[in-house]
């Protein structure tokens, strides 16, 4: 599973300054949400959407997790006792809980595509670890549960200026490509001046439609829709 770890440092600098709208993906889960408030929140890094979450409404009941600690280290920092935070591995998570909703932010995200087509994409490219992974994810749900998946763009190359003169740019490889699946090597970079300060290079597995449909329904989800903001798909668990 990808690991920010060596990019920890940047990565609120980068997610707060154009990369994501956290206040607006939250409004957007929150009206879907309704009175379901007992929210897992997968691969919840330093805690900016569960920041948003509760400044909606300081009454969800949330239990976020990530599995690398230089991330969750300053989640606690910004989220104090607010809210439980846990480090876990999604292939192997036993959290002794049973939530309303599970929403994934990155760990899995929808691809748009273009022409209302999206492609799953995960930070778990091993084919039997993402299995398992998104079936213990159906295991921590309520049978009827929500599963909410932020949609994104396609991964491609980008550069534009941060604060404090720090530069940041990505590069995407598509490597590998199968029938139903592909891979795509991802590089984050951050330069200040001439120099690379801090880089990350990860790997994505992304499936088609039609194997996306295939995989959820193996894990026990079936999808319901997409949110008409075009911020996240919703699944439902169908069966325990």
């Amino acid at each position: 599973m990808n690991e920010y770890t060596d990019i920890t440092e940047y990565y609120d600098l980068l997610m707060t300054n154009g990369y994501y709208d956290y206040e607006s993906i939250a409004k957007s889960f929150h009206k879907v949400l309704g009175s379901q408030n007992k929210i897992l929140e997968v691969g919840a890094g330093t805690g900016l959407l569960t920041e948003q979450f509760l400044k909606i409404d300081p009454n969800y009941e949330i239990m976020m997790i990530d599995h690398t600690e230089s991330m969750l280290k300053i989640a606690k920092e910004r989220l104090g006792n607010r809210v439980k935070i846990r480090q876990a591995n999604l292939v192997s998570m036993e959290l002794g809980e049973v939530f309303d909703a599970v929403i994934s932010n990155g760990v899995w995200s929808m691809i748009d595509m273009g022409n209302n087509e999206y492609h799953l994409g995960t930070h778990i490219p091993q084919d039997e670890e993402n299995s398992q992974a998104l079936k213990n994810v159906s295991k921590h749900l309520h049978k009827g549960g929500l599963f909410l998946l932020n949609i994104q763009a396609p991964h491609k190359e980008k550069e534009f200026n941060l604060p404090g003169g720090i530069v940041y740019f990505q590069e995407a490889l598509k490597q590998e490509e199968e029938l139903e699946q592909y891979c795509i090597q991802k590089r984050y970079a951050f330069k200040k001046g001439n120099n690379i300060v801090a880089e990350q290079t990860c790997q994505y597995k992304f499936f088609t439609e039609s194997a996306t449909e295939k995989l959820m329904d193996e894990s026990g989800f079936k999808f319901k829709a997409v949110d008409p903001s075009k911020e996240f798909h919703t699944y439902y668990k169908y069966k325990d």
